[in-house]
């Protein structure tokens, strides 16, 4: 009986997963070529750049925020290359730059969305290394943090869009975790959001 309703709710649960999957896949048609060449520029020219920043003659907000999507940019493309410590260091220096210039200016919008892109990225890469409990920490404060910026501007589509992923990403957590009743509740609010989403706008989803 409890093995019976155990395995018809995981059956659920892979179904709702799979629904996610596809719709991002059809994103990810979209990104394929692109996301190669940006992986390729980045890695040339990230050693120019980040020596380029010691040297910037604007102010620290500037600095700070070619910072961010530096080390943003570069983790993303240690996470496509599969190389998970750089990534997460390089996640976890642009956090900092983001946390600091947070606590210095909390109103500035600009900030959290640093703060929420890369605590995603973070926990992308701590799962990736097998770290399930710091992954899921990551991801349900980063969604946190969007769901606050989307309180205050509920109509920007990328920071739904963004939301959604966070959601999704902390689904497969609980997912792998074997918390299928969690899993499933953090799939279907993925869902609500990322069908509309879709709907609209079919290659940014």
């Amino acid at each position: 009986g409890d093995f019976g309703r155990a395995d018809g709710r995981l059956d659920v649960v892979d179904r709702e997963h799979q629904q996610l999957r596809l719709l991002r896949a059809r994103r990810a048609q979209h990104l394929e070529a692109r996301r190669v060449a940006v992986v390729e520029l980045v890695a040339e020219a990230a050693h120019e750049v980040h020596l380029g920043l010691a040297h910037l003659e604007r102010g620290e907000a500037d600095a700070s925020r070619a910072q961010v999507h530096l080390f943003d940019a570069l983790a993303s493309a240690y996470l496509s290359l599969g190389n998970m410590q750089n990534a997460l260091e390089t996640a976890l220096q642009g956090h900092a730059v983001a946390d600091r210039m947070a606590k210095r200016a909390p109103d500035a919008d600009e900030w959290q969305r640093a703060l929420a892109s890369s605590l995603r990225i973070i926990g992308l890469a701590r799962r990736r290394s097998g770290d399930l409990a710091g992954a899921l920490a990551a991801q349900q404060e980063s969604g946190r943090l969007y769901k606050s910026l989307i309180d205050r501007f509920p109509q920007d589509h990328d920071l739904n869009r963004h939301f959604a992923y966070s959601l999704q990403l902390a689904g497969d957590i609980f997912r792998r975790q074997g918390k299928l009743d969690d899993a499933l509740l953090i799939y279907r609010q993925s869902l609500d959001i990322t069908g509309p989403l879709h709907a609209k706008q079919p290659s940014n989803t």
